[in-house]
């Protein structure tokens, strides 16, 4: 889950909104084609809010965007969005652990609890750079 508040230790899109504000080239461990599933924190509170008023929701529910983005992708849209495409992620060697693919299966939230993620990366990382630098 990603916010336009987040702090230092969310992730990927925080630290590349911050490193292109600095005119740093992206650092991009592996190929950059694992997925990601990113969810916009608007997107978490309104699957809550529905759980919450749904009195036969129970059990567990995976929320997520349900989409697969790479981190190459990630970092295009980042680059775009903030006109800074001259600068050219650098990639460097896979760190042990890391997870290849990961993306959430939100059907049973779509089913049980009409939820709907609505935000796109886009929109979430504009958000994003708005608040950070406006």
């Amino acid at each position: 889950m990603w916010a336009k508040q987040s702090k230092a230790y969310v992730g990927v899109i925080i630290e590349f909104i911050k490193r292109v504000s600095r005119g740093e080239p992206l650092i991009i461990f592996g190929d950059g084609n694992q997925t990601r599933d990113f969810v916009y924190v608007d997107d978490v509170v309104k699957a809550m809010i529905n759980a919450l008023r749904n009195e036969k929701a129970y059990g567990i529910y995976n929320i997520g965007s349900g989409k697969a983005t790479t981190i190459n992708e990630l970092a295009m849209a980042i680059l775009k969005i903030m006109n800074r495409e001259d600068l050219k992620p650098i990639h460097m060697p896979p760190r042990p652990g890391d997870i290849k693919h990961s993306v959430a299966d939100i059907s049973k939230a779509r089913k049980e609890l009409g939820y709907n993620p609505t935000t796109t990366i886009e929109k979430g990382i504009k958000d994003i750079i708005n608040k950070l630098y406006r």
